[in-house]
């Protein structure tokens, strides 16, 4: 069966603004083929935020005269076809494709997927954590780091040795032996962002969520670390997504202050303050030209976490 391991790079917080795409394709425990694209997002997500450019280096100019996705999907989508697509955190990813397929009105592929995060977290155990760097280190693979066509070959390099560490052929088997379950793309528990007027954006009472464990790992990234969340994310809840903070020993508030480490922002904000930054944000903004150590990281950061 044949496996593309896929990554997408995008130009700022709103997942369909993709500037970078890359495909590795796994066939018979072997990468046969692999492509990168360079991208210019959509008229309606253009712009270049600060911290993407920062990450994966990529900026406006370098994809002037890229295509734009709908003309680049024309030469993806043959790596797509029946295959099983692979990607690190593949919440993520997969939302990238909901999101960018919907702006040109492409229909979506309904491709079973699988996240190569968990299964690194269900093959080898007791890492430091299972981003993608860190497993790839562990592995002996080395790789430029948030480059699309880079990270989609160290996700491949992932399955691969995970199928040799369970001594199993293909991809089927090795969820089945990691005990994790196929999403199909369309049919997973994250849903399409829409705006509900009256409780999209309800107020969340952070002291009546606790940590789930008794014992944190001190050496997770967020351990004794202090966050704040704003706007809507798209594929956790507010919820879920303090939870899992609390869990990796971070604490969590309401109030930007010059103490708070990281401020999590989502790409949504309720529709009285679409068109600014919040106020969360600005805060943030002021604490950091004021030489505060606060990072304002994106979703898919945060989700990298872990």
């Amino acid at each position: 069966m044949k496996i593309t391991c896929i990554d997408f790079e995008t130009a700022n917080r709103f997942h369909g603004s993709v500037c970078a795409v890359g495909v590795v394709v796994i066939e018979k425990g072997k990468i046969t083929q692999s492509k990168n694209w360079l991208v210019k997002p959509h008229e309606s997500h253009a712009y270049f935020e600060p911290f993407n450019i920062t990450i994966h280096k990529i900026t406006p100019e370098a994809v002037a005269n890229s295509p734009e996705f709908d003309k680049v999907y024309e030469e993806l989508k043959p790596y797509l076809e029946n295959a099983v697509l692979v990607a690190h955190n593949a919440v993520f990813d997969m939302s990238v494709i909901k999101k960018v397929l919907d702006l040109y009105d492409i229909p979506l592929p309904k491709n079973m997927n699988i996240c190569s995060c968990s299964i690194a977290r269900k093959t080898w155990h007791d890492l430091e954590n299972y981003k993608l760097n860190t497993v790839a280190k562990f592995l002996k693979h080395k790789f430029k780091h948030h480059d699309a066509l880079e990270d989609a070959h160290a996700c491949g390099v992932i399955i691969i040795e995970a199928m040799k560490h369970k001594g199993v052929s293909n991809i089927l088997e090795l969820a089945e032996k990691t005990g994790l379950k196929f999403n199909v793309l369309g049919q997973e528990e994250v849903k399409p962002f829409k705006l509900k007027q009256n409780n999209s954006f309800k107020k969340i009472d952070i002291k009546e969520i606790r940590p789930e464990v008794k014992v944190f790992n001190e050496t997770h990234i967020l351990y004794g670390k202090k966050m704040v969340f704003t706007g809507q994310l798209d594929t956790l809840t507010r919820e879920k997504a303090i939870q899992k903070a609390l869990n990796a020993g971070a604490s969590v508030s309401e109030v930007v202050t010059k103490t708070t480490d990281y401020l999590v922002r989502g790409a949504h904000l309720p529709k009285k303050i679409s068109n600014k930054e919040s106020v969360k944000t600005q805060k943030a903004k002021q604490v950091r030209d004021q030489g505060g150590k606060i990072r304002i990281i994106n979703e898919r950061d945060f989700i990298s976490f872990f």
